[in-house]
């Protein structure tokens, strides 16, 4: 995993493993940057950005879509999260995150898609990234060492936040978010 890059809003290329050089992170695998899920799980994740951050925690948002893409998501969604992309793939498949039409035609989707529409989520108008490719959320602790990970089965299919922050090896506070 060491070899693994993403690339900025701008284009930059950064090394997987720059990530946790600092401390720990949280990185959210959003499944394409146009996906009413990824909008909703964004929006969960920074309401809880406070949480993150005395978990002395980085947040990371990890999509697939083009660099274009990825700059339009941070700009309407992002409100000062970080946001990355790679538009390979590579990643994702490095971590084992699932992909294929039967993982996004499935009933759950269907049901979680109309929760999401009743909360005001909103597909784009056009799929940025695959949209067979499934995310989930991983944590590192600093020096990269793997401490969670939750791989979506399906479309929509998100961990709750409360799990994600008590992974967290300074993780010793209640969540505020859910």
């Amino acid at each position: 995993m060491q070899a693994l890059t993403l690339l900025t809003t701008t284009g930059e290329q950064v090394p997987l493993s720059a990530l946790w050089a600092d401390g720990p992170v949280v990185t959210f695998f959003v499944r394409h940057f146009g996906c009413v899920f990824c909008r909703e799980q964004v929006a969960e994740v920074r309401a809880a950005r406070a949480d993150f951050e005395r978990a002395g925690a980085r947040v990371v948002v990890v999509g697939q879509g083009s660099v274009e893409d990825a700059a339009a998501f941070a700009r309407e969604f992002g409100d000062g999260l970080e946001v990355l992309t790679d538009p390979t793939r590579e990643t994702y498949c490095a971590l084992g995150m699932r992909r294929g039409w039967r993982t996004a035609a499935t009933l759950g989707t269907v049901k979680r898609a109309a929760q999401a529409l009743a909360k005001g989520f909103r597909q784009a108008a056009r799929v940025q990234g695959d949209p067979f490719q499934q995310g989930g959320v991983v944590v590192f602790e600093h020096g990269g060492r793997e401490r969670w990970r939750f791989l979506s089965n399906e479309a929509g299919e998100h961990p709750p936040l409360s799990a994600v922050l008590a992974a967290l090896p300074s993780a010793s506070h209640a969540p505020t978010a859910a």
